[in-house]
């Protein structure tokens, strides 16, 4: 298997590209590149790890065609399906590919000798981040989440990686961005290693629509242009607001799960947010907001399995 970094390195100025990457053995992964006339920032946009938000594999279809290589610095590489059997399939969160059917998104560093997940995981962290200088992740609500548009930026990194991190991220045409301390994911592991990172939400419940796909291109032209990709300025959203504290619920036991707040209603503490009940309505589980704030997201299922993730509700700050 050839190595990112000779593959790039081949690659002229002032070209559009499409090419299937030899990521591991037994799997290949589609990469489009636009590499620009001048030196300058490599910007990596993905999306798919999970095959069924939509809303960022649309907009990098989109984004890609858009752009033309002799007014561009720097290159982009976009990564349209990370997760293209999750995609073709309709699976949620999981890979199907994997021994374990792992969540791409909760395993990383990964492991060299591990599931196909997890030797993916391992790969990407080996290969990707030394040659790119940003990443932007697309998500968005899976087919059983109603979902608030946000952003996430790393907490638990260097100052300057989370300072570039957050200032593109106060840009974007997004409410709320969130500082996150999670560590296992794909952008979270990029920036724990030294690359400025951010994990995009855009759209619920495994749907998109143009105004979303809209959305999401802004945002991503805001990253080009703040990396001086693309020639323009960008203003920091004044409208948008940062929690620095989230509250992640999830399923205590088996049962029907009684949603009483959806994504983006604000909450006052002691509010009633949802219960788990019995197949014979005994009461499993009640859900209590613990200080005021905003619904990030939440589940939409009517039945629910122990450990679900139920919701997340944050404070604004």
């Amino acid at each position: 298997m050839r190595k990112l970094q000779e593959i790039l390195e081949k690659i002229k100025p002032q070209t559009k590209s499409k090419w299937e990457w030899q990521i591991l053995p037994e799997l290949k992964m589609p990469v489009w590149v636009v590499k620009g006339n001048q030196s300058g920032k490599v910007l990596a946009i993905s999306a798919g790890v999970h095959g069924c938000e939509y809303v960022g594999i649309a907009a990098v279809k989109r984004a890609f065609e858009s752009l033309d290589a002799d007014k561009i610095s720097g290159m982009i590489l976009f990564f349209p399906l990370i997760n293209a059997a999750g995609f073709y399939q309709g699976k949620k969160q999981i890979m199907p590919l994997d021994e374990e059917r792992k969540n791409l998104n909760r395993i990383f560093p990964g492991k060299r000798d591990g599931t196909l997940a997890e030797r993916l995981a391992h790969r990407l962290e080996e290969q990707l981040y030394p040659e790119i200088d940003f990443l932007l992740d697309l998500h968005g609500g899976d087919i059983d989440e109603d979902m608030q548009d946000l952003l996430f930026f790393s907490e638990n990194v260097s100052k300057t990686v989370r300072d570039v991190a957050e200032n593109i991220a106060s840009c974007m045409p997004i409410p709320y961005r969130l500082c996150s301390q999670a560590e296992n994911g794909f952008y979270s592991r990029a920036a724990k290693m030294g690359t400025p990172a951010l994990l995009l939400e855009i759209g619920s419940g495994g749907k998109f629509c143009d105004e979303e796909v809209i959305r999401c291109l802004e945002c991503i032209e805001v990253a080009q242009r703040a990396l001086g990709i693309v020639q323009g300025e960008v203003s920091v959203n004044q409208e948008q607001k940062c929690s620095q504290r989230t509250e992640y619920v999830f399923a205590a036991s088996d049962g029907f799960w009684h949603r009483m707040a959806k994504a983006g209603d604000r909450v006052k503490k002691g509010d009633v947010l949802g219960e788990i009940k019995s197949l014979e309505d005994v009461l499993l589980q009640r859900v209590i907001a613990k200080f005021d704030g905003v619904v990030w997201y939440g589940q939409t299922g009517f039945g629910v399995s122990s450990q679900t993730h139920l919701l997340a509700y944050g404070a604004e700050e």
